[in-house]
């Protein structure tokens, strides 16, 4: 894993270990954070042998689609 998406991996799972329940990260933006760290992750390890079309978004169902990880969660 390269160090930017580490830092913000890390940044979230402190965030979510917040001593006040009400400055926790919903699910909503749990799943929305990771699917960012996800695509930075993608961006930055240069993954040429399986490029991402504009087009096709980039959620973690598509991105893992691309990867070969479909329903290996």
């Amino acid at each position: 894993m390269d160090t930017d998406s580490l830092q913000l991996f890390k940044k979230l799972a402190c965030n979510c270990l917040n001593q006040q329940v009400v400055q926790r990260p919903t699910m909503d933006q749990i799943v929305k954070d990771l699917e960012e760290v996800l695509e930075l992750q993608l961006k930055n390890a240069n993954l040429n042998e399986h490029p991402i079309a504009a087009d096709e978004g980039t959620s973690s169902k598509n991105l893992m689609k691309k990867m070969g990880m479909q329903g290996k969660r």
